[in-house]
Parts: structure tokens; sequence; C-alpha cells
């Protein structure tokens, strides 16, 4: 009862606090909701526009699953900056009007003949005709195709036409005067004629000048156009390899060794033991392969110098133990041959239904009755194989005759090349005939010439592929979390002092990045260096194939602008020539060019005929200010010293040339705005993008 009482007493109290426990647990619910929900609901937005993740996932899905080749990341950004375009565009073409439709998009197949294969006739040219009976086939016999093509390919053309049309405005917008064409013919025909003294950049030592990383940033802060960049990640990083040590590679030897020869095992169905036959002596030579090594049995026979590791070739012998690149192997002799070292063939070809790659609707029994009838014809009459291999052949020999050209036997692959059709090109003299049965149909193979012949060699071999045993991972595994560890307190400098590491560093990593290098593909370590929790100075352990990686990031680079690290190499050398420049002009006294020159031990140049299209000194390069500044100098007159590429520069201009008047500047005018209108898709679609609004979220939902 008195514990009763005392709740009653304090009611007021439990319910407050379990009205702020709900309040906070809607509120953080809320917030959850709203702002975490958002960055995971939607991949990112394009001036406002959100797209959504769930949409965008199932488009790099879709892509993945064609299996192109490309990596998720390629895709994902490949996707995104097709997202990109599309917005910037139809803002664009909505503003302008700009409408397309059918005869749009049929003018495209027209135009471009390549875009779809199916619409053209027997000369390469669209076909109208084929595209309507195409249209009309979808509609009648494939609803879910109609839909597709209706609301993805029919729309990404309309899409495209819409961005022609827009371009092609833009590109009729864009005109050239007279006054420019005029210009353009100054600027290549106007000569001046100036005589110079040059102090090299090279009289200032690079250690009397250093560069700060703040002074890289300021350089850059200047000129946000040219240096803006997302944000970026610099990163360092060891990596710890997990490799063999030599005892383990000791241990794989000898297990390579013991195949040779016979063991005794326990046959549990006869309830005793038996002998087993070694490597030596197995009468199932490609069986004990398959049963025992990393590599496949190859039936293919081998010239001695592709087996540079085997030295004797006799007919039943085993070689030693040997070492060949990641591998250790064994190897038997199982037959040679004499084999030409290429050849030239020739072949006809008649596919039939259900072979490799065939579109053919021939029965099997059809196409074995023809290429025996024109194998009759042929062997007949060996003049008219040209003629019937041009007549039937649809493979890259159709008007060659069949000629398949010289094949050398070192580079084809029973895998790639079907080892039915190589081997009797290979194994059977010049002038050899025969139908031979392939997986791409029956073909009638003509051996036209050899190469020299030369001993081969079928060689089963044993191979076990060299690597770390679970002692070693484990030792590697325990050394790689110590150093973590002690990079929480110490310098990657003196880390790899301490333990013989080899520091990395991958500068300007964005996080649409996918490589690092020395590592290939390590999208694992980049979303890391962009999480939420990641600031400068934090490390953390990675295992990946090789191995573990311990990484730092060494700087955030949030400003917009470039990473200093990765740009350091083309802006310190101007910065450090701006600071050469100043001591140059200290030592540079002396009212003439004569009393510059002796006072430098430099001599007096000439330079004639100079055209600011092409302001190349003689012996020094391009140096565009410099002959500007001849141009507008008075004549007769020593300059103020001018910074150049090469060094520091007086001039004193000799005589300006003006080209005479032209009637009229026409041509020149006409170049000015090919040039322009050249350059409009690009600049116009590179402008759009810098003034769009663009948030990329894509890391946030692990693309």
């Amino acid at each position: 009862m008195a514990v009763l009482s005392k709740i009653r007493q304090r009611s007021i109290l439990v319910i407050v606090v379990v009205g702020i426990s709900l309040l906070a647990f809607v509120i953080g619910d809320a917030i959850q909701g709203g702002v975490l929900g958002d960055s995971m609901r939607y991949a990112g937005s394009i001036n406002g526009e959100d797209i959504s993740s769930e949409e965008f996932r199932l488009r790099v899905s879709n892509q993945e699953q064609q299996g192109q080749g490309s990596s998720t990341t390629m895709i994902s950004n490949s996707l995104w900056n097709q997202e990109i375009r599309r917005v910037l565009y139809a803002e664009q073409i909505e503003k302008a009007g700009i409408r397309s439709g059918k005869k749009q998009i049929e003018g495209i197949f027209e135009q471009n003949p390549q875009v779809n294969a199916m619409f053209l006739d027997e000369l390469g040219r669209f076909s109208q005709e084929k595209y309507n009976q195409y249209i009309e086939m979808v509609k009648a016999q494939n609803p879910t195709q109609w839909k597709m093509w209706l609301e993805s390919y029919e729309q990404q053309l309309m899409d495209f036409a819409n961005e022609q049309t827009y371009n092609t405005l833009v590109k009729a917008g864009i005109n050239a005067s007279n006054v420019e064409g005029k210009a353009l013919y100054k600027r290549e025909n106007d000569k001046v004629s100036f005589d110079y003294v040059m102090l090299p950049y090279t009289y200032v030592n690079d250690d009397e000048v250093s560069v700060s990383d703040a002074e890289i940033i300021d350089y850059m802060s200047k000129r946000k156009s040219q240096y803006k960049a997302d944000d970026s990640r610099d990163i360092e990083f060891f990596l710890i390899e997990s490799k063999a040590s030599e005892k383990d590679i000791e241990e794989i030897s000898q297990n390579v060794a013991a195949l040779l020869e016979a063991k005794t095992v326990f046959n549990e169905e006869k309830g005793e033991n038996e002998s087993v036959d070694g490597f030596a002596t197995t009468s199932d030579v490609k069986e004990f392969v398959t049963s025992n090594s990393d590599i496949p049995f190859n039936e293919k026979y081998v010239f001695a110098k592709e087996v540079p590791a085997i030295t004797d070739f006799t007919v039943g012998s085993t070689t030693q133990v040997y070492r060949d690149g990641d591998y250790v192997k064994v190897s038997r002799i199982l037959d040679s041959k004499t084999i030409a070292d290429s050849v030239k063939a020739s072949h006809i070809i008649i596919p039939y239904a259900g072979a490799f790659q065939s579109a053919a609707t021939t029965s099997k029994e059809d196409a074995k009755k023809q290429i025996d009838s024109i194998y009759n014809l042929v062997k007949a009459n060996e003049a008219k194989f040209k003629e019937v291999a041009d007549q039937i052949n649809s493979d890259g020999t159709k008007g060659r005759g069949g000629d398949i050209g010289w094949v050398q036997y070192s580079q084809i692959s029973y895998e790639g090349f079907d080892q039915d059709f190589a081997e009797f090109m290979f194994f059977n003299p010049k002038g050899s005939s025969q139908v031979v049965e392939t997986k791409f149909g029956y073909h009638i193979i003509k051996v036209d010439d050899t190469g020299s012949k030369q001993p081969a060699y079928q060689i089963a071999t044993i191979a076990r592929k060299i690597e770390p045993s679970n002692t070693t991972n484990d030792e590697v595994y325990t050394h790689s979390q110590k150093v973590e560890l002690e990079a929480q307190t110490k310098s990657f400098e003196d880390l790899a002092k301490e333990n013989n590491l080899e520091i990395i560093k991958a500068n300007g990593v964005t996080a649409q990045d996918e490589n690092l290098q020395g590592l290939g593909s390590q999208r694992n370590i980049i979303v890391w260096a962009f999480g939420s929790d990641a600031q400068k100075g934090s490390v953390r352990r990675f295992d990946i194939t090789q191995g573990h990686v311990i990484a730092k990031i060494k700087n955030i680079n949030d400003n917009g602008l470039q990473s200093v690290e990765r740009i350091r190499a083309s802006v310190e050398p101007i910065i450090k020539n701006q600071k050469k420049a100043a001591i140059l002009k200290e030592k540079a006294k002396g009212a003439t060019l004569e009393e510059i020159a002796t006072a430098n031990s430099e001599t007096v140049r000439s330079a004639t005929g100079i055209t600011l299209a092409n302001p190349n000194l003689p012996g020094v390069g391009l140096e565009p200010k410099v002959t500007g500044r001849a141009f507008s100098s008075e004549v007769g007159k020593v300059s103020e010293a001018i910074e150049g590429k090469m060094g520091i520069f007086f001039v004193k201009t000799q005589s300006v040339v003006a080209a005479p008047e032209l009637p009229n500047y026409v041509s020149f005018t006409n170049r000015v705005k090919q040039q322009t209108q050249g350059m409009a898709q690009s600049r116009v679609f590179a402008a759009l993008r810098n003034k769009a609004e663009i948030n990329d979220n894509r890391i946030n939902i692990g693309l």
C-alpha cells in the first residue's frame, strides 16, 4: 500500500517524464525522416529538381545487368552526367518552346544511319518503310516492348532531337562582325621588330624561393573558375601485403613434388589400403591434372620456346618441380608433333539452326548435305572455291574468296579459336582440304600455305598458386593492427621508417572516384573518407585482396578548389617564377638594354617580324606578353620589366609594320564565325553546368 501511495503522489512527475520521452522520440523520428530521410530518398538535385534515389538505383542496376563490363561507379557517374545534361537542357528547351515529334525522330535515323541498323536497306541507307513496319509490328505483337519504346527509347530520341534543335538555334545566333574579322587579320599580319634582354628565371636557384600551401590556395582563389573543383580528400596510406614467405613456397613445392610419386590410400569400399599412381605414372593424366592443379589441363601443343622453364622434352619424362611466375609447377611430356608455326587458310561455311552465334534456319542435316555437295564441287574444280565462298559465306571472309589469312599457331587458344578448326589447319599439309564440323557450323577448310615446321609438344602441367599460408596471413594481420594502432598517435613518416613501409599518396580524391593509386577499385575507402565522421587525421584499416591498407585523411578540401597536393606541380613553378622575377628586377640595373645586359652578363637579342598570332621568339619560345608589350611600346624607348614565361624581359621596339588594308575582311570574318560556332555546343553546356546548383548525394546512398 505504501508503494501505491508513493506512485499516486508522484504521478504528475511520471506523466511529465513519459511525455518528454515521447516528444523526444517524435522529434527524433521527424528529424531522421526529414533531414536524413531526404538524403536517403534522393540521389541528389539539379537546379531544384530532385533525383529519386530509388529510380536512379534501378537505372544503375539495369545497366549492370546488361553486362557491358563497366563498374557500378562508372555506370553511376555516366547516368548522373546524363541527368545533369537532361535537366539543364530541358530548362532551356522549355524556355525556347522547342518541341520534337515523329518527323524529328525519323530525321535522326535518316541523318545517322548507324543509330539502328535494323532500319537500313540493302545499300545501308535509312528505310522509312522498314522503320514503319517495325513500329507496327512492335505495337501489335509486344505491348511491353512498345511501352518501353515510347517511355524510354523514343523519349531519348526526342530529347536528343530537342537538344540538336537548341544547339542549332544557338549557333544560328552566333555571328562575327567585320571588326572581328579585321582584328584577326591584323593579329596574323601586323609585325613588330624589337631588341630585348632576357634574364632567365634559372638565374635564381629554386632553393632561394619557397611556396607555402597558403600561397597556392591564394593563387587558386583569385582564379576560381580555372581551379574550381568538387570537394575532395587527400589520402595517404600504407599497403601491407599478404605475400607468401619462403617457408610457404617451400611447403607448396614439397606438396607438388609429392604428387609425382605413387601413394597408398585407404579404399573404404574394399576396406583395405591400395596403391594409387602418381603424376609420373598415371594413365588418366587429364583427370589427375583436373583434380590437383590450379590451372586446367590444356590439350594444345606448344613450341619449346613457349615454356623456357622446361629443358628436357623427352616424351614420357617428367620435370623437376620449378617456379613459373606466381606458380609452382611440375610437367609431364605427353606427345610431340611437327607443326607449322603459321598457316594461311580459306574456308566455306554453312551454319545451321542452333549453331553458335547463328541466325540460320537451315537444319543440321540439310546443312551437312549442302556442304558435302559443295565439297565435291570444289574438290573437282579448285578454281570454284573462291567463287562459291563469296556467294555463300556471311562472315568477314565474304568478298575475299573465303581467305582467313595467315594465323600464327602460338597466338591461338582453344578457348577462343575452335579446336577442330585449328587442328585441321595446323596438323595437315599444304593443299589439304576437308569438311569439318565446328560449333559455328559445317566448314570446308583448305590449307593454302604453311610456315616453317617445328617440333611441338603436348604437356600436362600441375600448377599450384603461390599464396601465403594461414600462419603468414595471421602474422600480417596482427602487424597491420599494430600499425593501425600506432598511426593514431605517430606520424606516417615515423611509421614508414620503423616498419620499412612506403607511404602512398592519393591526392584530390573526389566522392565519385573509384580507384586509388596502386590499389585499383576501392570504393569502401573513398566512402569512408567522405563519411560524416571522417575528419582530417582520421585513420582506419581496410582488408583488401592484396592484404591490408592503413589509410589516413591528410587533408579535406571543401573550399571549392582543387587539392593543393594535386595542383602543386603545376602552380608552384608559376609562383616561384613570380618570386624569382622580383629578385631579378632588383638586379636589373641600367637605363639602356646594353647596360642591363652588361650588368647581368647577358647579350642584347633581336626579334624581327613577330606577330601576335605567333609570338615565338627564336631560341626562347612563345612569349605573348613580351610581344604584346613590344607592339604597344613607344619606338626607341626601353620598357619596364616584363614577366614572361622563361624570364623577365626588357624590350625596345624598333618598328611596327601595319598590314595593308584590304577591300573587305569577309574570309577572316567567316573564320571567326566558324571557330566560334564550332565551340558553341561544348561552351553552352559548360556555361549551363557552371551556373547550375548541383547537389550530389550519391555517396550517401552507396553509389
